[in-house]
């Protein structure tokens, strides 16, 4: 088991952007990749007891034994997104405020949120939705048929700059989300209480993992909302000194530092946007 948190957290994006300008309008094209992964300290334990292999898993009615007794959380939510993008700034003096409209077509979805505790006993639910690549949980290579995604994004910058001062802040996927069509939901839960009375007062016997597979499913996906700032002071024509933050916010609305650096530069350049 490696050394982990009790809350662990990545966060990544990837941008790239090919446009066209028109005075104060861009047109062009945009390749846009996210993932949020978060996982507590309760599943890691649990993926690491059943030798991160499903099929153990399945098979393990007493997982719970050989872990804490703790809630068990696992997060992912990766897409990979291809579109147009049009862009808007307005300028007043050292001001600049611009607002991106982003529409695109997603090529990839991987979203997973596992919940469940070890308490009294080991209880957990699996929700799964995926496409383009094969099942990453249960190797399973049966796919939907005809599947699509589309959705929209707003990104909103502002920057001010004088000939000392550098101020920029950035937020990213507002209201973003991709509608899915005809994708793969897998759907499982594990309760190791195996043996339990039923309503009739008898004891009955249940499988301790019960899944299935739901194909030519639709799906909203909600893209993750995250938040760039910076600044940057001009000491001299060589050297500036600045500061520079990256926030991302959860489906809980909880905001967390995954970037934060304080340096010395040799360029006043290096900023995150180009307008």
């Amino acid at each position: 088991l490696p050394l982990h948190q009790k809350d662990n957290n990545i966060f990544g994006y990837i941008d790239f952007e090919l446009y066209h300008n028109f005075k104060d309008i861009k047109i062009g094209l945009v390749q846009r990749k996210n993932i949020d992964l978060r996982m507590n300290d309760g599943f890691i334990q649990t993926w690491y007891q059943i030798e991160n292999d499903f099929d153990t898993f399945k098979k393990n009615d007493s997982v719970g034994d050989s872990i804490s007794k703790t809630n068990i959380n696992g997060y992912a939510n990766y897409s990979d997104t291809n579109g147009i993008m049009i862009q808007k700034v307005i300028s007043r003096d050292n001001h600049n405020l611009s607002f991106k409209l982003n529409y695109f077509k997603a090529q990839e979805l991987q979203y997973i949120n596992i919940k469940g505790s070890n308490s009294q006993y080991f209880k957990l639910s699996l929700d799964y939705y995926y496409y383009a690549k094969d099942n990453k949980i249960s190797k399973n290579d049966e796919h939907s048929k005809n599947s699509n995604g589309l959705g929209h994004s707003i990104d909103v910058e502002y920057i001010y700059k004088d000939n000392k001062i550098f101020i920029y802040g950035g937020i990213f996927n507002i209201d973003g989300y991709i509608k899915w069509k005809n994708i793969t939901h897998m759907h499982y839960d594990f309760n190791s209480e195996v043996i339990y009375m039923g309503d009739d007062g008898n004891n009955h016997i249940r499988s301790f993992a019960q899944g299935k597979y739901n194909y030519n499913t639709n799906f909203k996906q909600t893209l993750p909302v995250y938040y760039k700032t910076t600044f940057d002071y001009k000491i001299n024509q060589i050297y500036n000194i600045g500061l520079n933050s990256s926030l991302y916010g959860s489906d809980d609305s909880v905001l967390t530092l995954f970037s934060k650096n304080q340096n010395i530069d040799i360029t006043s350049k290096r900023y995150y946007t180009s307008f």
